[in-house]
């Protein structure tokens, strides 16, 4: 890993319900669909695989925050128009100076289960950029000045419905 790429761990919300209504094959047809809809948004050095069950994971190369909502945004866009009210939940993690691919799966996989957990259907990602994101209308951050950078929740009011604001969760 080098610094600025992202680590993005992906989860279909509710795929339990999903595969208990449809049956396995339903529920691998709808992993199947979102795998292929999750590829079309990378570029050539991307890398994107699912480890198992319902997680994928993508390695974004030099990104920044807007390239991740950008990936993020269009697979949601696209996964709503495909499969209406399944959601997902992202954890992301970005690179920096001195950090190695486990600890940026770590933080990725904290931040997807604490989107997860504020109610689905949203991203977290690591505040790369805290200044400038602090004066944005849609984030309100909190520092904690002994730990790991802040995170970013992204958070959705319907299906279809862009961001409607952010707001900081602490990453562990």
């Amino acid at each position: 890993m080098r610094v600025g790429d992202a680590v993005v761990l992906i989860d279909v919300d509710r795929f339990p319900e999903i595969n208990t209504r449809r049956g396995h094959s339903g529920g691998g047809a709808v992993l199947a669909a979102f795998g292929r809809i999750v590829q079309v948004g990378l570029r050539g050095g991307d890398l994107g695989v699912r480890p198992g069950g319902d997680r994928f994971a993508l390695v974004l190369r030099q990104v920044q925050d807007t390239r991740v909502l950008s990936v993020l945004g269009r697979a949601r866009d696209r996964w709503q128009h495909e499969r209406g009210q399944v959601t997902f939940s992202a954890g992301v993690a970005v690179c920096g100076p001195g950090q190695t691919g486990p600890q940026l799966l770590r933080r990725a996989d904290t931040h997807c289960y604490t989107a997860k957990a504020a109610g689905q259907d949203q991203w977290v990602l690591d505040d790369t950029d805290a200044p400038d994101q602090s004066s944005s209308p849609h984030s309100q951050l909190r520092r904690r000045p002994d730990g790991p950078p802040p995170a970013l929740t992204y958070r959705f009011a319907r299906a279809g419905a862009h961001p409607t604001g952010a707001a900081a969760a602490e990453s562990s």
